[in-house]
């Protein structure tokens, strides 16, 4: 195996988006640096003051990897995300060095090569920013455009702000989607699933419809696309093809939100089939009795608990925005080519939604249009000029832009007349695209009809589903005991860690044997990182120092104060879950009666 195969080979398992960046590609050797070997002591002196006791380093420049590999020996406690913009460089390197020794470095966390990934890399960053950031040039870039690197400073602490309000409003929303998880259990489980679905409109045309303004210009062209294309609204979208008449093949439902009564409060919004994530409104489920296809997002590890089934087992990735569940659902029925309308991801017009989108205040709008307007953040539109936009709406872009790009053998066109540029599709104006698929033919009630002729058998035994329920419940009783009797065990810790070491000694070791049988329940881990994964990544954080402390006054003082702390987090939200669990397993009673 050559040098470069076993590179590749390691990238393949470790860093896969690696080889995506690589592929194909032209060297530009005129435009390869090199490094010296001997160990560059005083590049290591320079940015000193830059990594001082920082824990995460952020790496710009790779060359052959010498400089990352003498800073790994520097700092072996520090953790490296690497970017190299310069394609030709990192595939240089790989070809003439075997760099699997550094590429499987624990101290190695992260990589990006070329544009196309760097806002992943970002994310990974933004997990582990309990800890403050390094930003470190290579020697190259330190002499030859160090401005690069504070260019991308800036764009790091800009994505990083948006990823912390996204987190935070994620953690809000926990609880909520679990009360919309486990209530839709007993739907789940006699509600035929996307996957069983899959590929039943092998190589057809989906349209994926948006609530954005440029909608309104292209309605029309839309229910011509009808008999020639899958239509699937993405969520709110359903109420502006409502007003025009509009009944899409299907509707695709992903928001957690109480929300969802207003959207479909018209009784013509509830005539589609209905595609509902399983994280998505449960009242749902109430009001469309059938015509339901569940799917069960890849993160909702709580679902799987209950079915019995892993992530691999199911098709959708959660997204940042319901138009990317309904591509997910497109591609999993069998579309081939994804055609976006109404995803202007701006404001288009200076407007926020399309005509007929009525679920959000006036008021509401008007502030979030003219606070753009203030900020003054643009994004190129397919027209080649530029439309207001703002974070949360890039956020989205980025994410579909991803998604496209996990999909190499679909083709995408927007289709959005006005809307923001989509990196990865084709824009295309809606007449062409109907030009374009006319040959193509979708009966009116294609998915309707679909369903009629399905037997879904349900993914697991309800019983075996019902029997899990009533004993995690009783459960929560026993666990919210022992959590009290480890409160008093770390109550009591510190003040014996300064008067009887021994003694303390001893209190640890019960607290580390109660707590390992608190967390060592089969339900423990999906249930938990469900509602409360802020606490227990915090905590798993300071684990390492907690672990390694010798002292045992201040090792008593750490695991009183950060395992205190979860503790707490648990005992308040178990009384919720009880609550939750209780009337999952009432709903799925009323199933079997």
């Amino acid at each position: 195996m050559s040098i470069l195969q076993q590179n590749i080979a390691f990238l393949e398992k470790k860093f896969p988006h690696v080889l995506q960046s690589i592929k194909n590609i032209g060297i530009d050797s005129s435009s390869i640096y090199t490094e010296c070997l001997e160990k560059d002591n005083d590049w290591l002196e320079a940015v000193k003051g830059s990594v001082e006791d920082f824990k995460l380093i952020f790496m710009y420049g790779f060359g052959q990897g010498l400089a990352v590999i003498d800073l790994l020996e520097q700092y072996p406690e520090r953790w490296i995300f690497l970017y190299e913009p310069n394609i030709s460089v990192f595939y240089d390197a790989i070809q003439k060095y075997n760099l699997v020794e550094l590429f499987q470095h624990p101290g190695f966390k992260g990589i990006a090569i070329g544009k196309d990934h760097l806002k992943m890399l970002f994310s990974s960053i933004s997990i582990y920013m309990q800890y403050d950031l390094a930003f470190v040039a290579h020697r190259q870039y330190l002499e030859h455009g160090v401005e690069q690197l504070y260019e991308l400073k800036e764009e790091f602490i800009k994505y990083n702000q948006t990823f912390e309000v996204n987190q935070k409003t994620m953690n809000h929303f926990r609880i909520q989607w679990m009360r919309n998880s486990m209530f839709q259990l007993a739907s789940l489980l006699t509600s035929p699933s996307i996957e069983s679905l899959q590929n039943s409109f092998q190589e057809c045309t989906a349209v994926i419809v948006g609530s954005g303004p440029s909608l309104e210009q292209d309605i029309e062209w839309l229910k011509k696309l009808k008999s020639h294309a899958i239509i699937i609204a993405a969520g709110s979208s359903i109420q502006a093809l409502v007003k025009h008449g509009i009944q899409p093949h299907a509707t695709v439902v992903m928001d957690g939100g109480q929300i969802n009564e207003t959207i479909f409060s018209n009784p013509d919004t509830l005539v589609p089939p209905m595609i509902i994530t399983s994280t998505a409104y449960y009242g749902l489920t109430e009001k469309k009795a059938d015509q339901r296809i569940y799917s069960l997002l890849r993160n909702d590890y709580v679902s799987q608990f209950f079915l019995g089934e892993s992530r691999e087992q199911f098709f959708i990735e959660p997204t940042s925005t319901v138009t990317g569940t309904a591509m997910q659902v497109a591609i999993c029925l069998g579309a081939r080519k994804i055609i976006m309308m109404g995803q202007d991801l701006s404001f288009s017009n200076n407007k926020f939604y399309a005509e007929g989108i009525t679920h959000t205040h006036t008021n509401y709008l008007d502030s979030k249009i003219n606070e753009a307007e203030e900020n003054q953040l643009l994004v190129k539109n397919v027209e080649g000029s530029y439309n207001i936009t703002n974070h949360n709406f890039l956020f989205m872009k980025e994410g579909l832009e991803a998604l496209i790009a996990a999909f190499p053998s679909v083709k995408f066109i927007n289709a959005t007349r006005k809307g923001a540029e989509i990196s990865g599709s084709t824009f295309m104006l809606v007449e062409d695209v109907l030009r374009m698929i006319e040959s193509e033919h979708i009966e009116t009630k294609a998915i309707e009809q679909l369903l009629q002729q399905h037997v879904e058998q349900p993914h697991v035994g309800i019983e075996n589903v019902q029997e899990k329920l009533k004993n995690i419940v009783q459960d929560f009783e026993v666990v919210n005991q022992e959590l009290k009797s480890l409160r008093k065990l770390l109550d009591k810790v510190q003040t014996l860690s300064r008067s009887k070491p021994l003694k303390a000694q001893q209190t640890l070791e019960n607290i580390e044997i109660e707590w390992t049988s608190i967390v060592n329940r089969s339900w423990f881990e999906p249930v938990m990182e469900c509602v409360i994964p802020l606490e227990l990544s915090k905590f798993d954080k300071q684990l390492p120092g907690i672990i390694t402390e010798k002292n045992i006054v201040t090792k008593s003082s750490l695991i009183y104060l950060h395992l205190g702390e979860l503790v707490d987090s648990i005992i308040v939200i178990l009384k919720d879950l009880k609550d939750i669990f209780q009337n999952s397993l009432q709903r799925i009673e009323n199933v079997q009666r």
